[in-house]
């Protein structure tokens, strides 16, 4: 389905949403280690939404955005001595966003 404003079909404007919503909060979780099982759980819904459907993501830019700000977390947290485990799930759902914004396939 799709309106006369887009060629996006519904459910893929309701993925883009679901990860663009994912990834805004991880990048206001990860200030704090306390939330590491948080942004793991985010991490998988964000795989689970960015394989529900077939096709490139809407949202470049935002989704861009996302991206430089998880990698500037993530070089906040080699100062600030995160927990290792934090500091890989975060860097997997960076890499994921990365595949995701590319239009690549998601293990």
């Amino acid at each position: 389905m799709s309106d006369n404003n887009t060629t996006e079909t519904t459910p893929e404007r309701l993925r883009m949403l679901l990860i663009h919503d994912l990834a805004g909060q991880i990048i206001e979780m990860v200030s704090e280690p306390g939330h590491q099982s948080a942004i793991a759980d985010a991490g998988s819904l964000i795989r689970k939404a960015a394989t529900l459907f077939d096709g490139p993501l809407s949202g470049a830019p935002a989704l861009s955005g996302f991206i430089a700000d998880i990698g500037r977390s993530l070089a906040y947290a080699q100062t600030r001595k995160w927990p290792k485990q934090m500091t890989l799930s975060v860097s997997s759902i960076r890499s994921l966003l990365v595949a995701v914004l590319n239009g690549e396939t998601v293990p």
